[in-house]
C-alpha cells in the first residue's frame, strides 16, 4: 500500500514566511488534510539540514511521516519558521513551495527549521533577529513551544574544513566525533534552558558519502546512541532517532549518495517515528515492511520536435520539478525495433539525434533526479518521419502592390510549407507557414527586388527547398498634383507646400531655373520644404513628385516664382 494521494490541487503558492505556533488554516475540499478532531497531536520542531528541508520537486521526509502518522489517528502539527524547500538546478528560488504533493499544505504542515548545508553548530550562535541575544535553538524552543525538538544534523559539522573549493570561506568545522558529541550536548542544553521539560530527540548521521567526511561517521553515531542515555532525565527527556536503522546505500535510497529519493524519504520517516515512539511521545509506531515507493520524478515532463533534416533531428523537452536529467528514448518504427536509449541528457532541454536513417522513428524521455529513475514513467511520444520527400516544383510569383502571391505544386506527405522571401542582394530571409500551396507575402516595398523559395515540411522535417524565384513588387503610381504653394522666405530662399497624396509614402521636391535643367531640391515625407538660398532677380520653377517607396508617380504641375 502506498502513501502517494491523487494529487488534485495546484500547487502551493511559493514563498517563505514565518508559522506562528498553533496557526491552522482552511484546507481546500479536494485535500483530506485536515486535523483529525479529537485525535492527539504532537508539535514537532525540526531543527535540521538539506536530509529535512529537501529540494524543490520532493515529498520529503516530513511529508511521509505526516501522513503516516495520520493514518494511525496522530496529528503532528510542524512548527518552525520556514515552510519551503531548496532549490534544484531548474528551480533557482530558495523557500521554494514546489512539493511534489500539493496536499501537504504549508499553513501548518510544512513548517520546519532546516536549512541546506546548516551545521549543528550553527544552531548554537546567537539568533541575529532576537533581541534576547538567545542561541537559534533557545529562540526556536521558546517561540513554538514544541512537545519536542528533533535535531536532524551533524553530518555537515564533520565535513573537511574549508571543502567547498569554489568558495573557501564557505567551509565547515571539520569537528572529530568528540567534537560533534560536545556540541550534541550543548543543543540539547540550550532546549532545556529554553524551555524546561521539553524532550529532544537527536539523530545519528548518514555516512554514505564517507570521501567528504574525514572522521567516520559511524564512530559519532555509537558514542551519540551512549550518550543520550546518560542526557537523559525524567523531567528532561532524551531520546535517540536511528536514522541508519532502514537506511540503504546508494543509489537505493538516494539520488545524489546522500540525500533521500522517495524510498529513503519513508525510511527516514519510519526512523523518525520509531524513535518518537520509544520517547513515550505522542508519534505511533508505523507498520512494517515499509511501503516500497517508485523512485525519480513522478512525472515525465514533454518532449517535442523542434526541426530537423533527412538524418537527424532537433529534439526539445521539459523537465518535471526537481528533474535534472532526461534520458531520450528512440524506437525505429520503419526497421521495427525495440525502445532503446538514445541519450541521457543532464541539465540541458534539448538534443539533436544524428546519423539517423531514412525512416520513420518515435522519441520519448523519461526524467530523472541524479540516479532516481522512475521506472515506467515515460513522456507521450513524438513521430518524426525522416522519408525522402518527393521534389517541389518550382514556384510561380506573381508581383502585386505591395505583396507578392506565390504558387506552387503540391508536395506528397508535406503536412505545411516553409515560404521565404528577401530582398535581392540582401542576407536575412522573413518567412510564414501554410497548410495549402498558395500563399500571398504582403508588407513588401513597392519597386524594391526580391527573391521566394518554398520548402516543404513534414513532422518539422524540412524536405528540399525550391529554386529561387526573382519578382519586382508593384506599387501605387501616384496621380500628378496640382502645381506646388511656392512663397519668398527671407529675401533669397523659397518654401515650398503642397496637398499631400493618398499613396505617398515620401516627395521628391524639383527645382530649375529659367530654360536650366531639373535638380533635386530635396525628399521628404512632409508636405513642406525650404530651398537654399537663390540668386536673386531669376525666375525659377518648381514640381513636386510623390513616390509610393521606390515607385514614382507623376510629376505635379509647375509653380513659377522670381526671387525679388
Amino acid at each position: 500500500m502506498t502513501l502517494r494521494r491523487v494529487l488534485l490541487v495546484a500547487a502551493l503558492v511559493a514563498g517563505l514566511g514565518v508559522v506562528l505556533p498553533g496557526s491552522v488554516s482552511a484546507t481546500s475540499a479536494a485535500c483530506d488534510n485536515a486535523p483529525l478532531p479529537g485525535a492527539p497531536t504532537l508539535k514537532v520542531l525540526v531543527m535540521g539540514d538539506s536530509l529535512s528541508q529537501q529540494f524543490a520537486g520532493d515529498f520529503t521526509w516530513r511529508d511521509r511521516f505526516w501522513w503516516a502518522e495520520r493514518a494511525k489517528g496522530v496529528n503532528i502539527d510542524f512548527v518552525g519558521p520556514y515552510t519551503g524547500l531548496m532549490r534544484t538546478w531548474d528551480t533557482p528560488v530558495d523557500n521554494n513551495q514546489d512539493y511534489a504533493d500539493p496536499c501537504f499544505d504549508k499553513t501548518y504542515q510544512t513548517a520546519h527549521f532546516a536549512v541546506g548545508s546548516k551545521d549543528l553548530a550553527a544552531t548554537l550562535q546567537t539568533a541575529t533577529w532576537d533581541s534576547a541575544g538567545r542561541s537559534q535553538v533557545a529562540w526556536a524552543t521558546a517561540y513554538y513551544q514544541p512537545d519536542v525538538v528533533v535535531g536532524f544534523m551533524g553530518y555537515n559539522d564533520l565535513k573537511a574544513y574549508n571543502a567547498n573549493p569554489v568558495n573557501p570561506a564557505d567551509g565547515h568545522h571539520g569537528y572529530t566525533a568528540d567534537q560533534l558529541l560536545a556540541t550534541a550536548k550543548s543543543f540539547v542544553a540550550q532546549v532545556q534552558g529554553a524551555r524546561p521539560g521539553t524532550p529532544v530527540a537527536m539523530a545519528t548521521v548518514l555516512s554514505t558519502k564517507a570521501p567528504d567526511v574525514p572522521v567516520d561517521a559511524s564512530s559519532y553515531n555509537t558514542k551519540l546512541k551512549a550518550a543520550v542515555a546518560d542526557w537523559s532525565t525524567a523531567a528532561d527527556p532524551v531520546g535517540l532517532i536511528d536514522v541508519t536503522t532502514d537506511w540503504k546505500a546508494a543509489p537505493t535510497d538516494t539520488w545524489d549518495g546522500y540525500h533521500p529519493n522517495e524510498n529513503g524519504e519513508m525510511h527516514l520517516a519510519w526512523d523518525v517515528a520509531d524513535g518518537l515512539h520509544a520517547m513515550g511521545l505522542a508519534a505511533a509506531a508505523l507498520d512494517r515492511p515499509i511501503p516500497v515507493e517508485i523512485p525519480g520524478p513522478p512525472t515525465p515532463g514533454t518532449v517535442s520536435v523542434t526541426g530537423g533534416t533527412s538524418s537527424s533531428v532537433d529534439l526539445t523537452w521539459t523537465f518535471p520539478i526537481g528533474a535534472d536529467r532526461e534520458t531520450l528514448g528512440e524506437r525505429d518504427l520503419t526497421a521495427g525495433t525495440d525502445w532503446v536509449v538514445a541519450h541521457d541528457v543532464r541539465y540541458d532541454k534539448g538534443y539533436t539525434v544524428t546519423g539517423l536513417a531514412e525512416h520513420q522513428y518515435q522519441f520519448r524521455v523519461q526524467a530523472a533526479k541524479g540516479t532516481a529513475v522512475a521506472t515506467g514513467v515515460y513522456s507521450p511520444s513524438v513521430d518524426v518521419d525522416l522519408r525522402p520527400f518527393p521534389p517541389i516544383g518550382v514556384p510561380q510569383v506573381a508581383a502585386e502592390r505591395h505583396a507578392a502571391s506565390v504558387t506552387w505544386p503540391a508536395v506528397d506527405t508535406a503536412d505545411h510549407y516553409e515560404v521565404r522571401w528577401r530582398r535581392a542582394h540582401t542576407s536575412s530571409w522573413s518567412l510564414q507557414t501554410t497548410t495549402g500551396t498558395t500563399s500571398v507575402v504582403s508588407g513588401l516595398i513597392a519597386g524594391a527586388h526580391y527573391v521566394f523559395t518554398v520548402t516543404p515540411v513534414r513532422d518539422r522535417i524540412d524536405g528540399s527547398t525550391s529554386a529561387t524565384v526573382p519578382a519586382l513588387v508593384e506599387g501605387y503610381v501616384n496621380a500628378a498634383g496640382a502645381a506646388p504653394h511656392v512663397v519668398e522666405v527671407n529675401g533669397d530662399r523659397l518654401r515650398v507646400t503642397w496637398s499631400r497624396a493618398s499613396h505617398a509614402t515620401r516627395y521628391q521636391v524639383r527645382i530649375r531655373g529659367h530654360g536650366g535643367s531639373w535638380h533635386t531640391l530635396g525628399w521628404t515625407t512632409s508636405t513642406r520644404m525650404t530651398s537654399k538660398r537663390l540668386v536673386k532677380g531669376r525666375t525659377y520653377a518648381v514640381d513636386v513628385i510623390a513616390f509610393d517607396s521606390y515607385v514614382a508617380g507623376h510629376a505635379s504641375s509647375t509653380a513659377v516664382h522670381k526671387v525679388s
